[in-house]
């Protein structure tokens, strides 16, 4: 089971080295952000799969240790009765144990050491994709400076053209204006006519 694991954990390494661009220049950046969560998300569940099956060889090697010490005593207590052929029984199974726990603990390193592997893509992907959003929030940024600039530049054309904004027409009800004149006003408009049309040409 080991073996198998630590063949499908290498694949998944080389499958996650390909997929890796370190040129950004040339990756739009929402869309390297959305492949890159994809990305990061099966990474994260393939460790927490692949830690799960490291506590459980971790939990074999601690059984197997605690059997070779158990045949290990076994065959002590075989001597000291003057039963060889039991001592010999123990012991060759001791020696099994013992290779079969070299065995374990190699694959054990081995899978730890595919587990790091992972890890260090894990954060190399974190990595791009912290390098993608903030590309994606620069040119937000830019754009949303760039909107305002061109409303800013309309308003300013729509000022100059007499364009802004329309102005508010009033409108005078003259039908209700007193029709009562001021005889005075009156009287002095009509004498200045007369004095000024008395006048012989010059």
């Amino acid at each position: 089971m080991a073996k198998n694991l630590l063949e499908k954990l290498n694949v998944l390494l080389q499958a996650n080295l390909h997929n890796l661009s370190p040129d950004l220049s040339r990756l739009n950046p929402r869309r390297a952000g959305k492949n890159l969560d994809r990305e990061i998300a099966a990474l994260r569940k393939q460790l927490e799969v692949s830690a799960e099956d490291e506590a459980e060889i971790e939990a074999k090697i601690t059984a197997m240790t605690e059997a070779i010490l158990q045949w290990d005593a076994a065959a002590d207590e075989a001597i000291k009765a003057g039963k060889d052929a039991q001592a010999r029984y123990a012991v060759q199974q001791m020696e099994t144990e013992k290779r079969r726990l070299v065995i374990l603990q190699t694959e054990l390193d081995e899978h730890r050491q595919a587990m790091a592997a992972l890890m260090r893509q894990l954060n190399e992907f974190e990595s791009v994709l912290k390098a993608a959003q903030k590309a994606q929030a620069e040119v937000e940024e830019e754009t949303a400076t760039l909107s305002e600039a061109i409303r800013q530049a309309r308003e300013s054309v729509q000022a100059e053209a007499g364009l802004g904004e329309v102005p508010v027409r009033v409108q005078v009800d003259v039908s209700d204006v007193d029709n009562t004149n001021d005889e005075e006003t009156i009287s002095r408009d009509l004498d200045q006519r007369r004095s000024r049309l008395a006048k012989p040409d010059a």
